[in-house]
């Protein structure tokens, strides 16, 4: 018996992970991985094709993160510039409708903290970080919290080596 319960909690666990949260789940290991590599940062924007017409707003900032990381990718200074300006504008949309999604407002602010001074995509940069730190507390979501904590324990340890 204890057999058969096992073997069933195998075949079944992966159809019971594929909730809305795994598949946000699986965009940030993505995210994560096209901050290095081109080809994921291709497939995430593949995966997120839909996601401009979704409801889902941070499936719809991701869209634009992947625009934005294809750029870091792309040869072609012209093609940088237009992908930068799509995602940027995009995850920019995005917030706008949901100024209190925290995870939106981290993508930009990570984004915010890479972009060449150039790009003038830096206006928001205490802001965000400011919001970031008053809300990152509440956050009931265990990956995204401590994803934006690493994130910023190294930001703070890599300025103080910086100085």
């Amino acid at each position: 018996m204890k057999e058969t319960f096992i073997l069933l909690a195998i075949i079944f666990t992966p159809f019971l992970e594929q909730s809305e949260d795994t598949s946000l789940l699986d965009i940030r290991k993505l995210f994560y991985q096209a901050t290095e590599e081109s080809e994921s940062a291709d497939l995430l924007n593949e995966m997120l094709t839909e996601s401009l017409t979704s409801k889902d707003i941070t499936l719809r900032g991701y869209k634009g993160m992947s625009f934005m990381l294809m750029s870091k990718h792309a040869y072609n200074p012209y093609t940088k510039i237009s992908y930068f300006t799509k995602g940027s504008a995009i995850l920019d949309q995005a917030i706008q409708e949901d100024n209190e999604n925290i995870e939106l407002r981290f993508l930009r602010y990570t984004i915010q903290c890479e972009a060449p001074i150039f790009l003038n995509y830096k206006s928001e940069l205490s802001l965000d970080l400011n919001f970031i730190k008053t809300q990152v507390n509440n956050l009931k979501d265990f990956d995204l919290k401590n994803r934006i904590n690493n994130y910023l324990y190294l930001q703070k340890h890599i300025a103080a080596e910086a100085n």
